[in-house]
């Protein structure tokens, strides 16, 4: 008899404690300071990247229950386009999502290029690999007129890119 009333006022305990102590637990969290960042991409509004950004701010957001918010801003609206690391480190910005260092891409066709402010379009040396085509279209949903890009496959024994690249010009008229 002596076991289940130490076990009751045990229990009552318990339930009592979490009485009280889980409003204040609420009411901490209520009061907790909500941090915001404010951070720039270093691509247009309507970009695929800055579409993905704005999804991981309001993901962000939803997660932390409004506690840290994402504000994510278009290329140049706070710093300069590509000055964005700068911008962090003078504290005028929290994050980015930029490309801190000029890159060589491997560009096959100028027609998908709109402008090319600071950048140089320049031709290399380029060799047609022996095994070429590597990958074909050998099935029906795999044919496809509007392949822009390039499908590269890099070959580790003789340490090459092979690029096998499709472009096709379609006449609307």
């Amino acid at each position: 008899m002596k076991r289940h009333l130490v076990l009751f006022a045990l229990v009552g305990l318990l339930v009592t404690g979490l009485v009280f102590i889980d409003p204040a637990h609420q009411a901490a969290q209520a009061q907790s300071k909500t941090v915001t960042w404010t951070g720039q991409s270093c691509n247009p509004p309507g970009n695929p990247v800055s579409i993905g950004l704005q999804d991981l701010a309001d993901r962000v957001k939803a997660a932390s229950g409004g506690r840290f918010i994402l504000n994510v801003k278009p290329a140049g609206s706070v710093s300069p386009a590509t000055k964005e690391c700068q911008a962090i480190h003078q504290g005028t910005l929290a994050s980015a999502a930029t490309d801190p260092a000029p890159r060589k891409h491997l560009l096959l066709d100028d027609r998908v290029v709109e402008r090319a402010t600071g950048a140089a379009l320049s031709l290399g040396a380029v060799v047609k690999d022996p095994h070429n085509p590597l990958f074909g279209e050998d099935r029906p949903w795999e044919v496809r007129f509007d392949n822009l890009y390039a499908n590269v496959h890099y070959d580790r024994a003789r340490r090459l890119f092979h690029c096998w690249y499709s472009p096709f010009i379609i006449d609307p008229a």
